[in-house]
């Protein structure tokens, strides 16, 4: 596929995966949506479709030692991007005079929205079941960094992190359980059991919502601020820089430079999936943190939004760059 082509081809894909964001945004302008209609669908994606996304993924996966290997490899390489930006962004924003912005900024540059964009990202452009699993380690890998040194950044007080949060939590969970299955390798997708097929019908029905609820969401968020001001701060472009660009490019770079070694033998899904995740835009628990710990609320808000939105553009810039290295194909 030629690369206008790659680039077009996920732009397409990746532009109408941010069109489910318009119903939100409407009906949030309508005044159609109650107050706590962010916190329902966000209750709705945690504990119902991404829960079936992940079951869906390792039941239709088939076991090897090999994509065993590579989880593993993933589950490394994720905690190397999640402390690695974190780290660099960090330094970057050590000097900034307004601490508390400057923590928010933190995050922002670092953390990405790997489950309620990432997945669905990685869901409409390539529809890979291992794909999604290496997503999914990454994600465990990102809740584990968020709860201790996440928490730890914004708050500089070691009485909020919590162990507890990090590995007891609902894609961890998920992941014990579906462990067992994948091993198994019973191939329940391909079942004749009628039994079996409304189980596997009723997993992905859910599992097709990890699409559009997480735009809708997006498309809400959009209609409480003033377009104008997710583009008046030059501290927000900063961190739109780090973490749609310089980051991923540099992650992109260290995995192009191991791949080219003799020795080492990469899976080009695996990259892919933790390179797309790392290139996701501001997690969306950037804001609540800032909520909950009360830090700087408007200036997460900003990330957040701005981020997302120049992700349309990046991520397919992204993608077109992994599938000329050889990595990736649409």
């Amino acid at each position: 596929m030629e690369i206008l082509q790659v680039f077009l081809t996920s732009l397409i894909r990746v532009g109408l995966l941010v069109a489910m964001a318009v119903p939100g945004f409407v009906l949030k302008k309508l005044k159609k949506l109650p107050e706590n209609s962010i916190a329902v669908i966000s209750a709705l994606i945690i504990y119902i479709s991404q829960p079936m996304l992940s079951l869906y993924s390792f039941i239709e996966a088939s076991f090897s030692s090999r994509l065993l290997l590579n989880m593993g490899i993933a589950f490394v390489l994720a905690i190397v991007f999640n402390l690695g930006t974190l780290l660099l962004a960090k330094v970057i924003f050590l000097k900034d005079k307004d601490v508390e912005a400057g923590k928010v900024c933190t995050i922002g540059s670092a953390l990405s929205n790997c489950g309620f964009m990432g997945i669905p990202v990685i869901k409409v452009l390539f529809d890979d079941p291992q794909i999604t699993i290496y997503a999914i380690i990454y994600m465990v890998v990102f809740n584990i960094v968020l709860w201790t040194l996440g928490v730890y950044v914004i708050t500089g007080d070691k009485k909020y992190v919590s162990v507890k949060k990090a590995f007891l939590n609902l894609p961890t969970i998920v992941l014990v359980i579906a462990l067992p299955i994948f091993f198994l390798n019973l191939n329940l997708t391909a079942s004749a059991n009628p039994a079996i097929q409304a189980i596997m019908q009723f997993c992905d029905y859910f599992n097709n919502f990890n699409a559009p609820l997480p735009m809708l969401i997006m498309g809400i968020r959009l209609a409480d601020v003033k377009f104008k001001e997710i583009f008046n701060s030059g501290r927000v472009y900063l961190v739109s820089a780090l973490k749609l660009l310089i980051f991923p490019v540099i992650a992109l770079l260290l995995m192009w430079i191991i791949s080219i070694i003799p020795a080492f033998s990469i899976d080009a899904k695996m990259v892919t999936s933790i390179l797309i995740c790392v290139a996701m835009p501001t997690a969306t628990m950037t804001m609540t943190f800032a909520e909950v710990f009360n830090g700087d609320k408007y200036t997460a808000v900003k990330i957040t939004l701005q981020t997302t939105l120049f992700s349309i553009v990046t991520i397919p810039l992204f993608v077109t760059v992994l599938s000329l290295l050889g990595f990736v194909a649409l």
